[in-house]
């Protein structure tokens, strides 16, 4: 359980981050107030290094991608249910449409051509 100094710690570095401009999604910031007012205790870690090796950004980055991805899947199978909110930055939210549309047409298996992805 969090003490009431980390917690109070852990707010204000938030704050800070705001000020600085550093991107705080305000729904994220108030389901994690609404966590820690409940008793909750929130842990950041970092759950694996992904190097950069400097070859090119977009393998830096798609490098960077799979980590988040292979992450995400991890806790699927581990039995954590991963909501809209904790989509990968990698996936865009209009690909959903498409796979929903797909999904309808043939049932369990979705297969989506790489020129149906804008």
């Amino acid at each position: 359980m969090m003490t009431q100094r980390v917690e109070n710690e852990f707010r204000k570095r938030i704050e800070n981050a705001k000020m600085k401009n550093i991107f705080v999604d305000e729904e994220i910031q108030k389901r994690m107030n609404n966590y820690l007012d409940n008793g909750y205790s929130i842990k950041v870690g970092i759950l694996r290094r992904v190097p950069y090796k400097g070859d090119t950004y977009i393998q830096d980055a798609n490098r960077l991608a799979l980590a988040e991805l292979e992450e995400i899947v991890k806790q699927q199978n581990n039995g954590f249910c991963i909501t809209k909110d904790q989509l990968s930055e990698v996936v865009k939210r209009t690909e959903e449409n498409i796979w929903n549309e797909e999904f309808k047409k043939i049932g369990t298996t979705v297969v989506i051509e790489s020129s149906q992805l804008r």
